[in-house]
């Protein structure tokens, strides 16, 4: 059961998700208004008395960027001092805040989901050098081989891949990544996966903040399949996108926090 001075609140972001939280801790969202000036300057008003609470803001910084920093920024002025995070693209981010972070990983919810997939035939891929890291804890878990695609960027949309590090001839190759756009560096990576002989190519990211470039790439077919959650709002658009959600991970953890209990036994894999 939750603590009766835990309240949830959301700005327009990500809705569902934060309703879905509520609903895996059992206590209605909260009511809040969240909405715009006719200069488009954002307000916020939460309409509860949150004095001596603890309260949670569910609220992903996607488009349209501005206003959801905004959103973000103007209600945890008015109610939070720390902050809870999900795969942050760089884990230095958190010593910017002189308040706590909790960074928790979407990686259980791929296990879970990966199991199926796991064997001796699997290679896991990093798409580049900075996913080395997440490559490697995903390959240990998962009992698969590793391997990294060598890549050159020759501008903020395309990327020129130059060479494969690892053997993925005849292997089920899953690439790893915390978060995508354009699809650009995934594309590419499926590419020359296919192009060196892989049985078949699944991506595993974070979040995945699709423009239409990245529904065009995905299109092409290199990737077998986009496993991401529902940490930002995704449309399938018919193409092979399997959508985890991580509302059972987050509200989990914020009644561990609100309890003053620890978080780290979430990322325990049960069954590796």
């Amino acid at each position: 059961m939750s603590s009766p001075r835990l309240k949830v609140f959301s700005g327009n972001s990500n809705r569902p998700l934060a309703e879905e939280i509520c609903q895996h801790i059992g206590m209605p969202l909260g009511e809040a208004t969240v909405t715009s000036f006719p200069d488009g300057e954002s307000f916020v008003k939460i309409n509860e008395n949150v004095r001596g609470h603890d309260v949670y803001i569910i609220q992903p910084t996607c488009t349209p960027t501005n206003q959801s920093l905004m959103e973000l920024l103007i209600m945890i002025d008015a109610a939070a001092n720390r902050i809870l995070t999900m795969d942050l693209h760089s884990q230095q981010i958190q010593g910017f805040f002189d308040i706590p972070v909790d960074h928790l990983f979407a990686s259980p919810v791929f296990f879970k989901y990966l199991e199926q997939f796991r064997g001796d035939n699997m290679v896991v891929v990093s798409p580049d050098v900075g996913g080395m890291k997440m490559a490697a804890a995903y390959a240990g878990i998962l009992g698969a081989q590793l391997g990294m695609v060598w890549k050159k960027r020759t501008n903020a949309t395309t990327v020129e891949t130059v060479n494969v590090v690892g053997d993925v001839a005849g292997k089920d190759v899953l690439l790893v990544d915390d978060i995508t756009e354009t699809a650009g560096t995934l594309a590419n990576a499926a590419k020359i996966m296919r192009d060196s002989g892989a049985l078949s190519v699944r991506a595993a990211v974070s979040h995945a903040l699709l423009s239409p470039v990245a529904y065009e790439r995905l299109a092409l077919g290199h990737i077998d399949e986009l496993i991401t959650t529902n940490s930002v709002p995704i449309e399938t658009r018919g193409l092979p996108i399997r959508v985890l959600s991580i509302a059972n991970l987050m509200a989990e953890a914020i009644v561990r926090i609100n309890n003053n209990e620890s978080v780290t036994s979430l990322f325990k894999i049960k069954g590796f």
